[in-house]
């Protein structure tokens, strides 16, 4: 390989902004990680195994969101593919994050 277009090449990866994916299979880092204490939202996503209950159930323990709003963060995630669960600073999110995928939840961490 070219060292002048693989140094470009890194260069252009360094300005990249990077975006923190969660999902079961992997996690994709393709924007520029938030600061301590940015805040983030936690994205939820539809999926095709999880029962609604145990949505509703993982929500509720994991950011102590009341039945009413579990619920209608599980419809939004359900009816439009993806819904936030929470805006929170960046460690939290990462945090909270992760213990939706540790349920078996597809998730995300957005910055704005």
């Amino acid at each position: 390989m070219n060292t002048e277009n693989s140094t470009g090449i890194e260069e252009l990866w360094k300005q990249t902004t990077k975006k923190i994916r969660m999902d079961q299979a992997h996690t994709e880092i393709d924007h520029k990680v938030p600061a301590a204490g940015d805040p983030c939202q936690v994205v939820l996503y539809n999926d095709d195994h999880n029962t609604s209950s145990h949505v509703v159930k993982s929500l509720i323990a994991i950011f102590q969101h009341s039945q009413a709003i579990a619920e209608k963060i599980m419809i939004d995630a359900h009816n439009s593919g993806r819904s936030v669960a929470e805006v929170e600073d960046y460690e939290k999110a990462v945090e909270h994050a992760k213990q939706l995928l540790e349920a078996g939840l597809r998730s995300e961490v957005e910055s704005f």
